[in-house]
């Protein structure tokens, strides 16, 4: 007889397994194991497209433009004066130079600006330029290793600061004080020079002890006794810096060192009598070109005279109100002889009397 075998699964894993016929097995069970399938983890890497962008280039610094004038600054002589007429902070990071011409000629190069009254400005030592049309080329750069580059048209530019012309420097060697009536001019005999006094004052009879000034910013270069016999005659020799002459005092005791650069207005010394009349002798000359060192040791033999209050009849140019001394710092009894036409040249004079100003 064939045997029919029916397998059951049941849900609890046993098989079971049921014959038919006398000869049946006694039913076993067996054990299935289960097999784990591990699930997909979610840290698999998902592939993504990469994309790799282009680095994006910074434009140069464009600056705005800039005007610029020729200024008088007091004791300063001639400047340049700029303004920008865009964003300052522009500026934060960017060097300016000056550079002048004149008949495409560079006279000066490399000049830094200062700050002067509130303006940015920039030096001209007044006595290397003639009565000509003056150019300026302001020059500007940033740091190498800075993240902009300037763009071409804001390194350089150039302005027409028309004609130079000259303008006044000098302070009143007195400060505050007023003018003794006295006074001498520049003649034969008298060392091309100015004599000015100050008014006595109970504070400084006769003018002896009175502070004499330096008139412009410089450097005092000599200090020296007279010649034998005028020993007493105590001289002082200046270079004015920021207008580029020469400036003589003397007749007063030092109170400055030689090599040392003092502000407009430092007192000098103070007046002696050692003439016979407390007064400052006074002459201003320009060097015939610009080795410094050099004309510094031969100041006498190499400069040649400027007349201050007449410094037109020298160099040219318009005449100026009161020459090269600031007005505002001129006693009014100055002025008036001035105007008056009192300090009209007379260099042919002999002698080296004192003469007397007009009431």
């Amino acid at each position: 007889m064939k045997t029919l075998c029916i397998l059951i699964i049941s849900v609890t894993f046993f098989l079971i397994a049921g014959c038919s016929g006398s000869n049946a097995t006694p039913p076993s069970t067996t054990t299935l194991q289960a097999i784990e399938t591990p699930f997909p983890s979610t840290n698999t890497p998902v592939l993504t497209k990469t994309v790799t962008s282009t680095p994006t280039s910074i434009p140069p610094l464009a600056l705005a433009q800039f005007s610029a004038q020729r200024v008088g600054m007091g004791s300063h002589g001639n400047m340049v004066c700029i303004t920008y007429q865009g964003n300052l902070d522009d500026l934060n990071e960017v060097t300016l130079r000056a550079k002048y011409k004149q008949e495409g000629v560079i006279v000066e190069r490399n000049v830094k600006p200062e700050a002067i009254d509130g303006q940015t400005c920039f030096e001209l030592v007044d006595a290397m330029y003639k009565i000509a049309p003056i150019e300026l080329e302001l020059v500007a750069t940033l740091p190498s290793d800075y993240e902009v580059e300037l763009s071409e048209d804001s390194k350089s530019r150039t302005y027409d600061l028309g004609e130079y012309q000259w303008v006044p420097f000098l302070i009143w060697p007195f400060g505050d004080s007023n003018t003794d009536n006295l006074v001498s001019l520049p003649r034969t005999g008298h060392a091309e020079a100015y004599d000015f006094a100050p008014e006595s004052s109970q504070q400084y009879p006769n003018g002896v002890g009175h502070p004499a000034l330096l008139p412009s910013e410089g450097k005092i270069i000599t200090l020296e006794n007279g010649p034998p016999g005028y020993e007493h005659h105590h001289n002082t020799f200046s270079f004015l810096l920021d207008v580029g002459f020469y400036y003589q005092s003397g007749h007063f005791m030092w109170t400055v060192n030689e090599g040392t650069t003092y502000p407009a207005g430092k007192i000098m010394g103070n007046l002696t009598n050692e003439t016979g009349w407390a007064h400052t002798h006074t002459t201003l000359r320009i060097p015939p070109n610009w080795n410094r060192t050099y004309y510094e040791g031969e100041l006498k033999k190499t400069a040649s005279f400027v007349d201050m209050i007449n410094p037109h009849i020298q160099l040219g140019g318009s005449a100026l109100e009161c020459g090269f001394f600031i007005c505002e710092t001129l006693p009014e009894r100055i002025r008036k002889a001035i105007r008056s036409g009192f300090f009209e040249p007379h260099y042919d004079w002999g002698g080296g009397e004192v003469l007397y100003l007009p009431d």
